[in-house]
């Protein structure tokens, strides 16, 4: 029998609706101001002049990097150059790396990034994702045809606005939301490749087509006007240094021969503190190529896979796959890959396109599947036997496949008391 209510029980018994007495707690007084940080080494870039250096600089503030995004105009050389593309998803696709680097140290450093960008917004094929990015390609571009279809690159238009969140990054989206902390200063350098762009070319050569101008990364920065709450932060920074962490990723790259049969075998030697999954993409030279549609992930001939770690197989057995019709054997990776750090946060398989048997082979290395935890992935770092991905194909490899390895992992960042910026990883 439920027992009688009464208002003298404690407040955790009453519903939310009746909680009037726990009210928000105000927040800390403070101001905030949008800050734009500009390039510094010139206004054009293209596949000669190709590295962007942004300085960025937290001194006066707290920088709120998990509302900024990069901003930049995609455009032709010249108004007579001529070419016909579609991106894969958004402006990524132009963009080969991004390293972070603070006084000469690097911080993180995300190789092919176009491509995993790409991948995973390929996999997320939800409305609210569809026109999201529509709107940050120089859009809307309403009713898009494919989950993930981006602005078309036309011969007859010249230059398009661009709006990116970098949001692969885990310094530059940091667990819980935290801020870069006031007093640090660091540089974003983005290498871009036209040659690499995530799209498809109708007609044109894009090496030398296509330039960036104007990057710049955009982001709120708030100032606490609360002398004791400033006095206290500046204490715990000069005492212990001020931490944050978020989910990273290396890459490490191999390739399939076309034709040689039973188990290929690409090296890893992932060292981290914390693995939270081995996420594997594949695309042959004929989609990397100018005509290619460079977003396609087959398995390529695959028959099954798996990965080595510490000389234990990861999952326990092999993953069996088939892309024929008939006799479709995907189960298996599709849950993997949902179950993997890879897919975005939020990504459910009622959000996840499976278009065309497209696929990243991926093995989930989370201990516990808790964000609020640190370390939460498998320590791989004092592994002595090497890392590998194992990969079969009875009648070998289709064609000609680049395979790239991305190993996701948290990532460890402190702001020491002498202003420098460490990592661990």
């Amino acid at each position: 029998m439920l027992r009688t209510i009464n208002m003298s029980d404690s407040r955790s018994s009453l519903p939310s609706s009746m909680r009037y007495a726990m009210g928000r707690v105000p927040s800390v007084s403070a101001s905030s101001s949008q800050r734009l940080f500009a390039a510094s080494n010139g206004n054009t870039f293209n596949a000669v002049t190709n590295e962007i250096r942004i300085p960025v600089s937290a001194n006066d503030g707290f920088l709120d990097v998990k509302r900024g995004y990069l901003a930049f105009n995609l455009s032709a050389l010249a108004a007579t150059d001529t070419y016909d593309c579609t991106l894969g998803s958004d402006g990524a696709g132009v963009i080969d790396s991004i390293r972070i680097e603070s006084q000469g140290r690097l911080l993180e450093r995300l190789e092919r990034y176009c491509v995993r960008h790409n991948v995973r917004n390929r996999l997320d094929c939800s409305l609210v994702a569809q026109n999201r990015r529509s709107v940050m390609l120089d859009g809307p571009t309403p009713a898009l045809a494919q989950p993930v279809a981006g602005q078309t690159l036309e011969a007859t238009e010249n230059s398009y606005d661009m709006v990116l969140e970098i949001e692969d990054s885990g310094f530059l989206n940091p667990h819980d939301g935290m801020a870069i902390p006031m007093g640090a200063q660091f540089d974003i350098i983005i290498r871009i490749n036209p040659t690499v762009l995530q799209g498809t070319w109708t007609t044109g050569d894009p090496a030398l087509g296509l330039s960036v101008i104007n990057p710049r990364f955009i982001a709120p920065l708030y100032k606490i006007q609360n002398p004791e709450a400033l006095s206290a932060y500046k204490t715990f920074h000069q005492s212990q240094g001020v931490s944050w962490s978020g989910d990273t990723y290396k890459c490490y790259v191999g390739a399939l021969t076309q034709g040689v049969t039973g188990e290929n075998i690409i090296q890893i030697n992932d060292r981290s503190l914390s693995l939270l999954s081995l996420c594997a993409v594949q695309r042959t030279a004929v989609d990397r190529a100018y005509g290619g549609t460079k977003t396609t992930f087959v398995p390529n001939g695959c028959t099954e896979f798996y990965y080595e770690i510490d000389g234990q197989a990861h999952p326990s057995s092999q993953i069996k796959v088939s892309a024929v019709a008939a006799t479709a054997i995907l189960a298996r990776a599709y849950k993997e890959m949902l179950n993997s750090s890879f897919v975005k946060d939020g990504v459910g398989p009622d959000k996840v396109s499976f278009l065309a048997n497209s696929f990243v082979m991926c093995a989930d290395l989370k201990v516990f599947d808790d964000d609020h935890l640190a370390l939460r992935g498998m320590n791989t770092a004092m592994n002595a036997s090497p890392n590998t991905f194992n990969w079969t194909a009875s009648g070998g490899a289709t064609a000609t496949t680049e395979v790239c390895v991305f190993a996701n992992c948290e990532a460890f960042w402190t702001l020491q008391t002498d202003g420098q910026i460490s990592v661990v990883v």
